[in-house]
């Protein structure tokens, strides 16, 4: 568990905005704040946003009938990044 100060200067550091905007519902029983909630709730939502923009390029991609290029994407991730780019995702 952190105290107050080093809960802000790890916030600060990292730049988490899930802890600055969140801060109560991080805090346990002890008014402290429980990094390892946060960090896992930051990794949950990284995931989500990572598994919504491969759908979107995926559906974008089907929509133009490029069936090559979304099975090449999901096969090289410097061409996915490079896909994700062009489209602006």
């Amino acid at each position: 568990m952190c105290d107050e100060e080093t809960r802000r200067l790890v916030g600060k550091f990292l730049d988490i905005p899930v802890l600055k905007e969140n801060q109560e519902k991080y805090r346990d029983e002890r008014e402290k704040v429980n990094m390892c909630t946060a960090i896992r709730d930051m990794v949950k939502s990284g995931e989500k946003r990572g598994e919504e923009r491969s759908a979107r390029l995926a559906l974008l991609l089907a929509e133009r009938n490029r069936i090559g290029d979304l099975k090449k994407a999901s096969e090289d991730k410097e061409y996915r990044d490079k896909l994700f780019q062009e489209f602006g995702i």
